[in-house]
């Protein structure tokens, strides 16, 4: 008889994605509901498995759309993209971006635009357009800071501080990592 272990990481993941399944079997869920649980599945699977994560992406874009969802569908170009950014494709990445970018300024949608902001510095940083990412990276910053969105903000500092030691900037590297610790 052997023992098993499971970290409570890994039963917490298991536990998310088996009740976002559980989820979309239920008959009496709304539409709406129903392109969110897509949204997450796509979001669960983005990092280590982005073609399954591209493909509730789509889905739940496609749902978004039927019932004219304008924040899922949003959601959906940005998870999409994300998917491709796992997988090193910043000009299907970009497109997508793109997409939810306007999406989320058309409607006005802050958090939405200072996490696509964000997303899209990047895709900016990692495609060595410096310049670009550094606005976006400072407009996300401004739409947190705005939004008191802590947690963002400590993200998005962290993420700057990255591309400035990138650039071989340590003093500018430190100050922004400094400040993501400090929130």
């Amino acid at each position: 008889m052997g023992i098993f272990l499971l970290s409570h990481s890994m039963v917490g993941a298991i536990t998310e994605r088996d009740s976002l399944f559980a989820l979309l079997d239920r008959k009496d869920l709304k539409d709406s509901s129903r392109s969110t649980t897509l949204y997450n599945l796509a979001y669960y699977f983005s990092k280590k498995e982005p073609d399954s994560s591209r493909l509730f992406g789509k889905k739940s874009l496609e749902l978004a759309m039927q019932i004219g969802h304008r924040k899922n569908i949003a959601l959906s170009y940005s998870v999409i993209g994300l998917s491709y950014f796992n997988q090193g494709d910043y000009v299907r990445t970009m497109e997508n971006y793109e997409v939810a970018k306007q999406l989320f300024e058309q409607s006005r949608d802050s958090a939405g635009m200072g996490n696509i902001y964000n997303n899209i510095a990047n895709a900016y940083r990692k495609t060595g357009n410096v310049k670009s990412a550094i606005r976006y990276y400072f407009l996300s910053i401004e739409i947190k800071e705005n939004l008191k969105d802590r947690k963002g903000l400590a993200g998005a500092y962290n993420n700057l501080g990255n591309l400035y030691n990138d650039q071989r900037q340590p003093d500018k590297s430190l100050e922004y990592h400094l400040k993501s610790l400090k929130i």
